[in-house]
């Protein structure tokens, strides 16, 4: 599912590209397969593990379960999606920018790029699913894919260096565009255009920056000098460059340094 939506995706990407890009830069492709390696082999698996010993249960009450099943799935795609707005632009203070660096470290910007994540971050952005859980209580299996589905084909969608254009789309749905204008280098787009799916938010709470007046001509937010520093971002740890915490230690221990 995820490669197979990634190949349509290349194939736009090559038949109309937004900007040219270099796949092979040292802060494009591999780094971003190492992203995904971590992402497959750590976050996924301590996903499946860590629940089976942490002592949680949804219970769903009278009024969700009188709900029809095809509602309540209406009302989890909203209100998650909402909540990821939330979390989304949280993480864009300058509390928890840190774990959110990483996955805007890129300065090619393309379908694979969206799976650049720390842990803390897949943590945060999750929070929102997991709390309208009991509104899918006894949903088929079906229901779940379809969800992961989504999941896949948005995260690729929004990242794509796909040129598109479509301002009625936009009024409703978040796209490649306008997505790409939150991704940009330049400070005036930092704090815009948090939406996940739905852009609806933005425009709801004013952080909307319209893609018809906006031109994004380089993305990023501090590249990668090493493999080093690639590999410490994508920790999210405690700054950008790794010797930062050296040298703060340096300093508590010898004040004239």
């Amino acid at each position: 599912m995820y490669f197979g939506l990634g190949l349509i995706a290349t194939l736009l990407e090559l038949a109309r590209p937004t900007r040219k890009i270099n796949y092979w830069a040292r802060d494009a492709l591999v780094l971003d397969v190492l992203a995904f390696c971590f992402y497959q082999f750590v976050v996924l698996y301590w996903a499946d593990v860590l629940p089976r010993h942490i002592p949680i249960r949804f219970t769903p009450t009278k009024l969700v379960l009188a709900l029809p099943l095809s509602v309540r799935v209406v009302l989890y795609y909203l209100l998650a999606d909402f909540g990821g707005y939330w979390t989304h632009r949280l993480a864009h203070t300058k509390y928890l920018w840190r774990v959110h660096h990483f996955h805007h470290s890129t300065t090619q910007l393309y379908w694979l790029s969206g799976v650049r994540n720390t842990i803390w971050q897949q943590t945060l952005t999750n929070l929102p699913y997991i709390l309208w859980t009991p509104l899918l209580f006894d949903a088929p299996r079906g229901v779940f894919t379809g969800f992961l589905f989504l999941s896949i084909l948005t995260n690729h969608w929004m990242h794509m260096n796909f040129s598109w254009r479509s301002n009625w789309l936009e009024y409703l749905l978040v796209t490649p565009r306008s997505h790409h204008i939150h991704h940009s280098a330049s400070p005036e787009h930092y704090n815009g255009n948090y939406g996940v799916v739905f852009s609806v938010w933005d425009r709801l709470f004013r952080t909307w920056i319209d893609p018809e007046t906006t031109k994004v001509t380089r993305v990023g937010a501090g590249e990668i000098r090493n493999p080093l520093q690639a590999a410490w971002l994508m920790w999210g740890g405690f700054g950008t460059d790794p010797s930062d915490l050296l040298r703060t230690r340096l300093r508590r221990l010898v004040p004239f340094l």
